[in-house]
């Protein structure tokens, strides 16, 4: 099960993924947030793996899902934020290797944090909002 919600006013859309997860769920999960007619290019983005278990996602997996969705970047343009949430050392390793796929020319910025509070936080900070307004928002 996975479950995805839009904040516009925070430009920031908030995944959560299911138990388990696997190379074809995670590129479903994000195609259906992607393909979401609510979903604005650019957009800040949480993922959280909180309540995963089962984790079958593969290096070639990775890899693949990182190629299929290029970031359109324009000049002047502030990268947008990619926090994932997870406490698992696969997690820290699987989000690791998806940055380093997926963010190569350096137009996202991807943080590895504990809770969802502290990514709210590292939103707020990044942005230059006052603290707690993404957590007033997204908790």
């Amino acid at each position: 099960m996975r479950q995805f919600r839009f904040f516009h006013d925070l430009n920031l859309v908030v995944m959560e993924h299911g138990e388990r997860i696997d190379d074809r769920s995670l590129l479903e999960s994000l195609l259906a947030v992607y393909d979401h007619p609510d979903f604005v290019p650019g957009m800040d983005e949480i993922a959280s793996f909180l309540g995963t278990r089962a984790v079958e996602v593969t290096a070639s997996g990775l890899r693949g899902i990182a190629r299929s969705f290029p970031r359109p970047g324009h000049e002047n343009a502030e990268p947008n934020l990619l926090a994932v949430v997870t406490t698992t050392k696969l997690g820290h390793g699987l989000s690791r290797l998806y940055g380093a796929h997926a963010y190569r020319d350096g137009e996202v910025a991807l943080e590895i944090l504990a809770t969802l509070a502290e990514a709210c936080d590292w939103l707020d900070r990044s942005r230059g909002r006052s603290p707690g307004t993404t957590r007033a928002v997204v908790l």
